[in-house]
């Protein structure tokens, strides 16, 4: 008798281990698929499609956990998983319990991990807005300084000074500038080259020497701001500012304080200038800003029908809104 009982609880462990596996294999079943499923056609066909495909899914899966257990374990060791008089449509009702139990591991976790695609799609859209908006802006403020540049250059090459040749060159650099750099983050050093060319071009279409003081901190000079962002404020002083007058020359300022970058432009107002609102858009370049630097910036405008100022304060170090390759 001791024999035989040994070998009962033998052949009941055996029966309850195959009966683990094989109940693990279709509880697992109804979580992969599922979940397959739900990846396959989420959102790519009708809800009631949807519906109509998890539901053959699942019975499918009943289908197959009835041959496995039913059929091919009661015909290899005797015994299934059920017994022999249960009805088909309780066996059926019975795993679909089992089938919405289970199925919900796999639909939670592809919702969860639809929920993270979804988030990452849409930062990635307002990523590219921004860049967008950013290109969009910028091509409001090229097109100005150039049009105007090429208006001086065609007064030159009319007269046939000995400036037009040098004036073309200087516009071919800054035309590279804007054609290769364009949508990057560039070094101070680098938009200060620019500022330079702007003012050389600007000098070689007047006979008198244009009075502006320049002061750049050295320290700045590595540091990084969008392509185009210091440029136009000098474009404008040179545009509407009394370029001649030694007692109130334009000013130029560039310089690092507690982490910041400080930049002005200041120039004494033409007379025929004063009801100017400024000339370069300045409400695209507050455009551009709050996009790069959200709230973390200040532009201040003094307009006093005399002088004209611009002040800016960036940060130094900040996470900046801004894609390399818009």
């Amino acid at each position: 008798m001791h024999l035989a009982g040994v070998d009962i609880r033998e052949e009941y462990s055996l029966h309850y281990i195959r009966l683990t596996l094989t109940t693990g294999i279709s509880m697992m079943a109804y979580s992969i698929v599922l979940y397959h499923l739900l990846q396959q056609f989420y959102r790519q066909v009708s809800t009631p499609i949807l519906f109509l495909i998890l539901a053959i899914a699942v019975s499918s899966i009943i289908a197959f956990r009835y041959i496995l257990e039913e059929i091919l374990m009661k015909h290899l060791t005797g015994s299934g998983n059920y017994n022999e008089n249960t009805p088909l449509v309780d066996y059926y009702l019975d795993n679909t319990y089992y089938a919405i139990l289970f199925g919900s591991v796999g639909t939670v976790y592809f919702f969860i991990k639809y929920a993270f695609k979804t988030e990452r799609e849409k930062k990635q859209l307002e990523i590219e807005h921004k860049a967008t908006q950013l290109q969009y802006l910028r091509s409001q403020i090229n097109p100005h300084f150039l049009f105007n540049s090429l208006n001086n250059i065609y007064s030159l090459v009319y007269k046939k000074s000995d400036k037009a040749l040098p004036s073309i060159d200087k516009l071919s650099k800054l035309l590279r500038y804007s054609l290769y750099e364009i949508g990057k983050l560039v070094t101070v050093k680098k938009e200060i080259e620019q500022i330079n060319r702007l003012m050389e071009l600007e000098q070689l279409r007047r006979e008198d020497p244009i009075k502006v003081n320049v002061n750049f901190d050295p320290l700045s000079e590595e540091i990084q701001v969008p392509t185009y962002l210091l440029l136009p404020f000098v474009e404008n002083a040179y545009k509407h500012g009394d370029l001649h007058n030694e007692n109130q020359p334009v000013q130029i300022d560039l310089k690092i304080r507690n982490g910041r970058l400080i930049y002005s432009v200041s120039n004494h107002i033409l007379d025929q200038q004063k009801d100017a609102d400024g000339g370069i858009g300045l409400s695209n370049i507050k455009k551009r800003l709050d996009l790069i630097y959200s709230n973390d910036y200040d532009l201040k405008i003094i307009n006093d029908t005399k002088n004209f100022k611009i002040l800016l304060d960036i940060p130094v170090k900040s996470q900046l809104n801004y894609q390399s390759n818009p």
